[in-house]
């Protein structure tokens, strides 16, 4: 799901997680591999929202799933996997 700021920034007070930036090389070869989405990083790695409400035009609830981990300690490369849903659902409508 591709978010707006507001969204991001909802998603983010709600996340330990920073937002990919778009039209980065970095978000360019996510979009590549996962589809065109808003990323996040963090200490597990990366992750994007998926709709709760698949249905609604504007969802107001994600889940995160995870797309790719870091390979070590030292969190300097990160190895795609197969998308892993979480139980995290983040609200992202203004009463978040």
């Amino acid at each position: 799901m591709k978010l707006t700021t507001e969204r991001i920034d909802r998603a983010l007070s709600q996340m330990e997680s920073m937002v990919i930036p778009s039209a980065t090389p970095v978000e360019q070869q996510l979009c590549s591999i996962f589809g065109d989405h808003t990323f996040f990083l963090s200490n597990r790695g990366v992750s994007t929202l998926e709709p709760i409400d698949a249905e609604a035009a504007e969802p107001n609830q994600g889940r995160v799933i995870w797309l790719a981990k870091w390979t070590d300690e030292t969190k300097t490369m990160l190895v795609p996997h197969d998308p892993v849903r979480s139980d995290t659902i983040v609200s992202l409508d203004e009463a978040a």
